[in-house]
């Protein structure tokens, strides 16, 4: 914020926000929490959670790489199992952003399944100014 010749800060409790544009009411400043197209994202989300699951189980599955060592009798001497770092790594980073997709999902469902239930909370855009 600018001083004013006065060496003043100028006063921001009319509304205005701090650069000088637009008055912002206290409903345009806090979106609303419970909204029914949260439905939609946490369905989206389910959608998202399920197709990383499914990427991380198919990531797993390509780091271990198992080896037979066959002896000359045609038996099975030794099975060695290879695990490849930068398979697994991915996976366990896809099962991770499954699961904190898939608990954002649940809070979206809740959130959505709360909208339209009573009036609307009230906002409160902080103390009121003192009188001139």
């Amino acid at each position: 914020m600018k001083a004013t010749e006065t060496g003043e800060l100028p006063d921001r409790r009319d509304g205005a926000s701090a650069d000088g544009g637009v008055p912002v009411t206290p409903e345009e400043a806090v979106p609303r929490l419970h909204s029914p197209l949260r439905a939609v994202v946490g369905g989206l989300e389910l959608l998202l959670a399920l197709g990383a699951g499914a990427l991380t189980a198919w990531m797993w599955q390509r780091g271990v790489v198992v080896l037979d060592y066959v002896a000359t009798d045609g038996q099975v001497e030794h099975v060695s199992h290879r695990h490849l770092g930068n398979w697994l790594a991915g996976a366990v980073g896809c099962g991770t952003l499954g699961a904190l997709l898939l608990l954002d999902a649940a809070r979206q469902l809740v959130l959505a399944s709360r909208a339209g239930k009573g009036p609307a909370p009230d906002v409160e855009a902080g103390p009121e100014p003192p009188p001139r």
